[in-house]
């Protein structure tokens, strides 16, 4: 038989009103483990630590796992970051751009995520990272919603990296790229699939890490 207990840890600071908490985000769970115990006490955690901004995002997230009190070679890092609320032009050079948001206030469109495995008994990050790049389009909704909902956003495209050494703040990454894939969607006047509805994704696959090299592989 095996015993599993979960337990949540919030970041909330003691002798503090809920209006007064330094951190908007206390919300959000910052500390969550799972704990697998067998009939001979013989016990297996994994640990999630997530950090989110004021928006309520995961902005940093690390997973960890132990076995009888020893970090074995599994978990690993992630760090998002998004777009900013006002409008980021599309840019194709780098896989990137996003509309603004409908209220012009709230961040939330991610903008790259950095997964890096962890390995060993340190958690010393094992190289290399994945990292994908998104964009976002804006897609006009029916006339009969336009009051009230002007328009929705939609992911148009992700770029995806593997890399050793890397800066996601300079973007497009000068090598790695492992694969490219674009997405369209039925308009406001589509009524056969019906609007917003996923019509067609086209991918491109690297695994050389050159998009123009001889084993780029193009699929719809």
């Amino acid at each position: 038989m095996t015993v599993t207990l979960q337990e949540t840890s919030y970041n909330i600071h003691d002798n503090y009103s809920m209006s007064m908490q330094p951190d908007k985000w206390f919300q959000c769970p910052y500390i969550q483990t799972t704990t697998w115990t067998d009939s001979n006490k013989n016990s297996r955690y994994e640990s999630t630590t997530t950090i989110f901004d004021d928006w309520g995002n995961p902005t940093e997230q690390s997973v960890s796992s132990f076995s009888n009190d020893v970090t074995t070679d599994m978990g690993s890092h992630t760090v998002w970051t998004y777009y900013d609320a006002q409008n980021t032009p599309p840019d194709t050079n780098k896989g990137t751009g996003c509309p603004a948001d409908s209220q012009n206030y709230f961040k939330r469109y991610i903008k790259t995520k950095v997964v890096t495995p962890k390995g060993g008994d340190t958690g010393t990050p094992r190289r290399p990272a994945q990292i994908s790049v998104y964009a976002y389009e804006s897609l006009p909704t029916p006339d009969s919603v336009q009051t009230t909902m002007p328009s929705i956003t939609k992911v148009k495209s992700e770029w995806t990296y593997l890399q050793q050494d890397y800066d996601a703040t300079k973007l497009p990454l000068a090598t790695g790229l492992r694969s490219k894939v674009a997405y369209t969607y039925a308009d406001k006047n589509d009524t056969t699939n019906g609007f917003a509805r996923l019509i067609t994704t086209a991918s491109t696959h690297c695994p050389s890490g050159d998009e123009k090299g001889e084993l780029c592989h193009h699929s719809d």
